[in-house]
């Protein structure tokens, strides 16, 4: 499970809402826990409570998807409907290319931009940009950074022109150049694509 398991990015983010520990059972410090709380092979999963309640005492090997479903599972219900348990293994399901689980997170995170952004960009990645345009489109009505909303924009040309909405395209890259904070660098690549457009 070292391996693998507790490598995986996903646990990593929501392993993040719990305290880890690691308990060898075979030394002295080890041994009153293993009889506490009835462990009888090896790998063994507990979870407690923060009062210290077992929630889960569960022997077995525990891949990555299971250990996940897991940890979420112990998640209080109010943290499980919040974008800031969700957000987070939303953007690294989307970035490790599972889709269907990141669309899946993303419903949980009350459309949070970050998310809708990240699974945005996956979308447009596997050229999938009819779903991709509302989550892009939702990221950069809440985009803060000139920089960020310039990423934005070129990935909504993108899925706009595979749509065939070539006006759309060129208008969203217009914007670029009119726009404050946008870097000499992303107004010429903003130039060169309208340029590639209007051929």
């Amino acid at each position: 499970m070292e391996e693998s398991t507790f490598t995986d990015s996903r646990v990593c983010t929501l392993a993040e809402q719990f305290v880890l520990c690691r308990i060898n059972g075979e030394k002295k410090e080890g041994k009153p826990l293993i009889a506490r709380y009835k462990v009888k092979q090896y790998p063994f999963q507990v979870v407690l409570s923060p009062d210290g309640n077992v929630l889960t005492a569960a022997p077995d090997y525990y891949d990555a998807d299971r250990y996940v479903a897991l940890l979420a599972a112990q998640l209080s219900v109010s943290a499980l409907q919040s974008k800031q348990a969700w957000a987070p293994l939303t953007i690294v399901a989307a970035e490790q290319g599972e889709l269907a689980a990141a669309q899946a997170y993303l419903k949980r995170t009350n459309n949070d931009p970050a998310a809708s952004y990240a699974v945005g960009r996956a979308l447009t990645r596997k050229g999938e940009h009819g779903a991709a345009l509302p989550l892009l489109e939702l990221a950069l009505s809440a985009a803060l950074d000139p920089h960020e909303s310039v990423r934005l924009r070129f990935l909504m040309a993108e899925s706009l022109i595979a749509l065939g909405r070539k006006l759309e395209a060129v208008a969203g890259l217009e914007s670029v150049l009119k726009l404050k904070g946008a870097s000499g660098d992303e107004k010429k690549d903003a130039k060169e694509r309208l340029k590639a457009l209007t051929r």
